[in-house]
């Protein structure tokens, strides 16, 4: 049998009442060179039977059924299982618009790139229901052939475009070549290091503004609001990105790979402020993530927005509570955005 041209891994657990549509959606698309993976990760509900329903009626549909080990080692499953010449990761709740397929593929074979990078949509699941088309974004049509190291390093600082897994095309044999797999024993940010020891091997990476994914957050299966709590995971994702930055980092690249840990800092303190913890845990939870050997970023690099929170946050981090307060006040922020959004897309 001859190898499709693109290998689509989902990884599954308990969603039999959704998995079906992502199926037809991915099956129903013009482009039909495909093999479509599923990874079933030890469900306990019937979604194994539904998969089988989904494979009896088109022989594109590989299922691979394993013990319960996470998101990491199933698409890891995946990967060994697939044999296509490109490889796409999406997960199971989410979305594809019409002609995404046909959309990745031909700007690839057009820029001949080592990954192709593309837009999405955010939908936002709330209490009242599902926001669809809360946020979309569309990264500039552009193609990346020198500096990867310090464009990453922007990108990440700037926006989630080289962040996600789902918005990427990657070539399959340089993920095969390279032994390139998820690590297994993290649950959050496993994707970003994917990334990062990926970008290692190529030499080019190709953007489209095209929305080519439809990402529900806050889905009702997802892990990442506890994982996103857990220190241990970040305190492996500020090293990851520290030694993605090199031993002797330009003097852009260092100013900008502080911005980014900064960032990060006040992501989890937002989130940690916006958890469900009492005051207590959450105060020994922002105890548990620190950043070593971090300064502020140049003004130059960052820009003068970037550098005033920088210098908030600089001052806030000196206590727990300060930082905790950070926290509280940016997702304060962040709650008057979502509503006001809200009330614009009603």
């Amino acid at each position: 049998m001859a190898s499709p041209i693109l290998s689509i891994i989902i990884p599954v657990y308990n969603n039999e009442t959704s998995i079906e549509r992502i199926a037809k959606q991915v099956l129903s698309q013009p482009f039909q060179d495909i093999e479509l993976i599923f990874i079933d990760d030890g469900s306990n509900d019937d979604t194994l039977g539904v998969l089988r329903g989904i494979k009896s009626k088109d022989k594109r549909v590989v299922i691979q059924s394993k013990r319960n080990g996470g998101p990491s080692s199933a698409r890891n499953l995946g990967i060994d299982k697939s044999r296509g010449r490109y490889i796409q990761f999406y997960d199971s709740d989410d979305s594809i618009p019409n002609n995404s397929i046909t959309t990745t593929i031909s700007a690839i074979g057009e820029t001949k790139a080592d990954l192709l990078v593309s837009g999405w949509r955010v939908d936002l699941n709330t209490p009242s229901g599902v926001i669809d088309g809360y946020k979309e974004i569309n990264p500039d049509l552009e193609n990346i052939d020198k500096g990867l190291v310090e464009y990453t390093l922007r990108s990440l600082g700037n926006s989630g475009v080289l962040y996600n897994l789902w918005n990427k095309l990657f070539r399959a044999d340089i993920i095969r070549d390279n032994n390139i797999r998820f690590r297994e024993d993290l649950k959050f940010g496993e994707d970003l290091l994917f990334y990062l020891e990926y970008v290692k091997y190529i030499k080019s990476i190709s953007f489209t503004p095209n929305v080519t994914y439809h990402y529900l957050t806050n889905s009702p299966t997802s892990v990442f609001s506890s994982s996103a709590l857990i220190p241990e995971y970040r305190v492996v994702n500020d090293r990851a990105i520290i030694q993605f930055a090199g031993d002797k980092p330009s003097e852009p690249e260092l100013n900008l790979l502080n911005w980014l840990r900064w960032r990060w800092l006040i992501s989890y303190w937002s989130i940690v402020a916006n958890s469900k913890k009492s005051f207590t845990k959450k105060l020994s939870l922002i105890s548990k993530f620190k950043v070593p050997n971090i300064s502020l970023s140049s003004l130059k690099y960052i820009g003068m927005k970037k550098f005033l929170l920088q210098f908030i946050a600089y001052i806030a981090h000196k206590t727990h509570i300060g930082a905790l307060l950070f926290g509280y006040t940016v997702t304060l922020i962040k709650v008057i955005i979502i509503r006001l959004r809200s009330v614009f897309n009603s």
